[in-house]
């Protein structure tokens, strides 16, 4: 397809694929509009955007003879030169926020406007949103009008509805109009006209009163069929009432119900759908055209009647006042007025004429309404005041995330973050909170952050008028399980990644079909099927960890595809990850280094030896710590063969399991240590509090981290660790294997546990090695502070901000 000029206007037309506007009104103004503008200012228009997840279009020769057409996120949808996003239909309600309003086009910074057509929702509220989830998405979109740079409005009234509803600046809105097609003209032979619709509607008689429009309440069916009741029957007899729409199930049964009561149901002729071309015959060829309604935007039936040439009659409201006279009006509200506006036009023949002398012409062609939606465009571009896009001063980050209590490492250290973020002032930040029903009592919060549960970032987000940035918290637990399922919902955004490994947040989510659509053997089949076993698919199959690690289990490679950017802690969690999705797929792939809580006191030194607390006794010795939650991962019972190894050479040390323990395991741990001899020497804490934990980390001789295999984590124990200048010895593998050598002991895990026993030994012996230990990890502590992740990340976002 030839691709024209890109101007800096972009054309949003999915109305012509929703299922809510797609046929007439909405669909039929956005696509004539569309094409008007292609064809008189393709110096303005440069591209007109489809949704890829709606189903195609039909007919739209002269849109694709442009070149401009693209689908939303294809290569080029958005050119270089785009300043412009024109919304032909913000209220699609079915869709997100994000397809409605791109990320990319806020992103970008281009102006927006909106086409509005009505407010008869919020008008007519109570009956339209009576119920809470109407309501709410309705008036969350009206939100949406507020962010807009500028609004066209299809008419006088629909403007005064936004101005009076929604208290919007009258100088942000201008009255483009409607048009009405060339083919909406009189005809050449009114005979012909009937014969081409009597073709299509084989019931329908020489002399007839048309109605044409919808079904909806509002539209005033049921009181246009009493006021014809209410005539002669002499004028029944002589005309008959058509009523031209789609018309299908309970609103049928409905009207022909009334028509059986009001005993005219054979001088009413219900249609239902009609072709355009078929409309257009019954415009040319209606003796009548009446139009009832209580409420409208604009009125386009009696538009097309008037350019056809038919005498037309309507309601009462504003809209209509823009196209009918004040004599060809009549109260919507009263069946009687209705009835009295029909007896004149039908009983009185030159009243009649009279009404057709003042039709036959376009009230305003689309070539009218394209040059002042262009003057529109213009004024916008030259509106230095506008381009700097006022209505929000700051770009807005969402981050989604637990925060503590939830019994997650990811918590406390997206607390920390976040506080930095608000710290270092560039940007506006909104929390939403994850993993609320871990958590056993109110979250702890950043000050100074906008804060929602997740449940809520559809609506916030829309009330908000859209985020500049997402970033979305993620680690392989079911803390995370709301942040994955609005990374679907949403798509698009940054996502942290604590883990790459995420088969357990898959497990833990999938009951939840946000966020594992299918359940997870469906989602493992989609994103491994060719490449596993069939029995592995099976309802409740959950993957062993040598399952895993045989198969190449990792399933982030949906979030990958999901995500516009994926963080992790280190260059071994990229190329981890990468194993996922190729190189090709990890291009998305950034490395923010980890940050990790410096210790409330610095550490004073490591002779000073106090009560360790009630699960370790007082006294003068070396102590050995087993820092963080105990776990088999981090292979406790290896530490405790080394560790029985390490004390004939130092008789006097002592190991301890600092943090919380499950009971079964922490039992295990103290049968083995008596086994060994070690129980006077292996202490098990438990849970310790925060302040508790960092006492002992004051007083260790050094601490030990000791993982047996990586998710593509960082440790935050062992970041404080060297935050707190401890003397540490750690696993040599992953984040870990990034550490500076000079500032940890790394410990190949091919070492045996007489080696490793040894290698114990000889550091609890070697103060002056403890000390280099300790004076290189406090070194390199500033690479790992809160405040400098935060300044990274904000530049990652938004590399234009300058501090």
């Amino acid at each position: 397809m030839r691709r024209a000029k890109a101007g800096p206007v972009v054309v949003d037309l999915q109305a012509i694929q929703s299922p809510d506007h797609r046929g007439r009104g909405i669909a039929r103004y956005s696509y004539e509009l569309a094409v008007a503008l292609v064809a008189s200012r393709p110096d303005l228009v440069g591209r007109v955007l489809l949704n890829p997840e709606l189903p195609p279009p039909g007919e739209i020769e002269p849109l694709l003879a442009s070149g401009t057409v693209a689908y939303a996120g294809s290569p080029g949808a958005l050119p270089d030169e785009a300043r412009i996003f024109h919304s032909l239909s913000p209220f699609e309600l079915e869709q997100p926020l994000r397809n409605v309003w791109p990320r990319e086009v806020s992103r970008r910074g281009l102006l927006l406007a909106l086409t509005i057509y009505d407010l008869i929702p919020e008008v007519l509220a109570h009956h339209y949103l009576r119920h809470p989830g109407p309501r709410a998405r309705y008036r969350t979109r009206l939100a949406f009008l507020h962010a807009a740079d500028h609004l066209l409005a299809i008419s006088e009234a629909a403007k005064a509805q936004v101005i009076e509803h929604l208290e919007i600046d009258a100088a942000k809105i201008s009255v483009v109009g409607t048009g009405t097609p060339p083919r909406f003209r009189p005809a050449e032979s009114r005979s012909s006209a009937f014969a081409a619709a009597r073709h299509e509607v084989p019931d329908l008689q020489e002399q007839f009163v048309l109605y044409t429009g919808g079904t909806d309440f509002r539209k005033n069916i049921e009181g246009l069929i009493r006021a014809y009741a209410s005539l002669s029957k002499h004028l029944q007899l002589r005309w008959q009432l058509v009523v031209a729409c789609e018309m299908t199930g309970q609103p049928r049964a409905h009207y022909s119900h009334v028509c059986r009561a009001l005993g005219i149901e054979d001088r009413v002729l219900l249609t239902g759908f009609v072709s355009d071309d078929c409309l257009l015959a019954l415009y040319q060829s209606a003796g009548l055209v009446v139009f009832p309604s209580l409420a409208e935007g604009y009125g386009l039936p009696v538009a097309e009647a008037i350019a056809c040439g038919a005498p037309a009659i309507g309601s009462d409201i504003p809209a209509l006042a823009e196209l009918i006279a004040d004599d060809q009006r009549f109260d919507p509200s009263s069946a009687s007025s209705i009835g009295a506006a029909l007896e004149r036009a039908l009983a009185d023949d030159r009243w009649r004429a009279e009404l057709a002398a003042r039709a036959g012409r376009p009230v305003t062609t689309w070539a009218h309404v394209a040059e002042r939606t262009a003057s529109v465009y213009e004024h916008m571009l030259g509106d230095a005041a506008a381009r700097r896009h006022t209505w929000r001063s700051r770009r807005t980050v969402a981050f989604v995330t637990p925060f503590p209590p939830a019994p997650t490492g990811v918590a406390h250290h997206s607390l920390r973050l976040t506080e930095e973020v608000v710290a270092d002032g560039r940007v506006d930040l909104d929390v939403f909170v994850d993993g609320l029903d871990r958590a056993p009592y109110e979250p702890v919060l950043p000050v100074g952050a906008g804060s929602f549960p997740v449940t809520a970032f559809d609506a916030v987000e829309s009330l908000r008028g859209g985020y500049d940035e997402v970033v979305y918290a993620l680690g392989n637990s079911d803390c995370h399980v709301g942040a994955l399922a609005c990374l679907r919902r949403r798509r698009g955004g940054t996502v942290l990644a604590h883990d790459v490994r995420l088969t357990n947040l898959y497990w833990f989510g999938r009951d939840d079909e946000d966020a594992v659509p299918g359940g997870f053997p469906a989602t493992l089949a989609r994103m491994y099927g060719p490449e596993l076993p069939a029995g592995l698919l099976t309802g409740g199959y959950r993957p062993s960890p040598s399952d895993e690690e045989q198969y190449g289990l990792l399933m982030v490679r949906e979030v990958i595809d999901l995500a516009d950017r994926v963080l992790v802690s280190s260059h071994a969690a990229l190329e981890l990850a990468e194993l996922d999705v190729g190189r090709i797929g990890g291009g998305k792939l950034e490395v923010l280094p980890f940050a990790a809580e410096p210790p409330v006191t610095a550490r004073s030194g490591f002779e000073d030896r106090v009560e360790l607390g009630d699960a370790v006794p007082p006294g003068d010795y070396p102590i050995v710590a087993a820092l963080g939650i105990l776990h088999s991962i981090r292979q406790p019972f290896r530490l405790l063969e080394a560790f029985a190894v390490a004390r004939r050479r130092v008789p006097d040390a002592r190991l301890a399991f600092v943090g919380p323990a499950p009971e079964v395991l922490a039992e295990s741990v103290r049968a083995r240590a008596i086994e060994l001899g070690l129980e006077d020497a292996v202490h098990v804490t438990g849970q310790v509090e925060t302040d508790r934990f960092r006492w002992f980390m004051e007083r260790v001789s050094f601490a030990v981290q000791l993982r047996a295999n990586w998710n593509g984590e960082a440790s935050g124990t062992v970041g404080e660790c060297l935050v707190a200048g401890v003397p540490l010895m750690v696993a040599d593998i992953g984040w870990m294997h990034e550490l500076p050598d000079e500032s940890v002991v790394k410990v190949a895990p091919s070492l045996s546990d007489v080696a490793f026993g040894g290698l114990l030994a000889d550091i609890l012996l070697d103060p002056d090695r403890r000390t280099r230990l300790s004076a290189a990890a406090r070194a390199y502590a500033p690479e790992l502070s809160f405040s400098t992740a935060a300044v990274r990340l904000v530049d990652l976002l938004f590399p234009d901000l300058h501090r």
